[in-house]
């Protein structure tokens, strides 16, 4: 079975462009979908439906399910829930603009405890776009005039890093689609 456009999906910048249009429309919809349905249900059916399509895709490539390092797997699915759930509370709970940009920056910090935890080397060039990147959010949340302080977007990005350094390290040990 070929993709519809093959070429296109081996073009890395029109993956990026397409994953943050479809990663839009769903933020609009747990935003939308929040007025009624708790978002830890939002999150469980998100995460039925993700399980469903990550066996689906080993099944197809015929990979198994690992049987080594299972307790940090477990580990990285714990923080991968807790993520999850405080990303879409973050997203019900805040204006989705403020939510996004804290959300979209646990990246970031999750470069310096991978370097910092894992050990990771990181790029010289890493170190100049460090502070571009930190410039660039202050500029567009306005710190001073920021609406939506709260333990909530604290704990959004605190639980975004945790996950993304355990994420790495997983990805190092694992099949990607077992990390995933």
């Amino acid at each position: 079975m070929t993709p519809i456009c093959p070429s296109i999906l081996k073009n890395g910048l029109a993956c990026a462009v397409l994953s943050s249009f479809v990663f839009s429309i769903m933020n609009a919809l747990v935003k939308a979908t929040s007025a009624r349905i708790p978002s830890n249900e939002i999150v469980f059916f998100r995460s039925i439906i993700g399980t469903i399509l990550m066996l689906l895709l080993m099944r197809k490539d015929r990979i198994p399910l690992s049987k080594t390092g299972v307790p940090m797997l477990a580990l990285r699915g714990c923080f991968g829930a807790l993520y999850m759930i405080a990303y879409f509370y973050t997203i019900s709970s805040m204006p989705l603009l403020d939510a996004i940009i804290l959300i979209n920056l646990s990246p970031v910090f999750s470069i310096i405890l991978a370097g910092i935890f894992l050990k990771e080397k990181l790029n010289n060039k890493v170190y100049w776009f460090l502070p571009i990147i930190f410039v660039g959010a202050m500029l567009t949340i306005k710190p001073f005039g920021y609406s939506t302080y709260s333990l909530v977007a604290l704990f959004g990005v605190a639980a975004a890093m945790f996950y993304f350094v355990f994420y790495g390290y997983c990805y190092n040990y694992f099949y990607p689609v077992n990390v995933e």
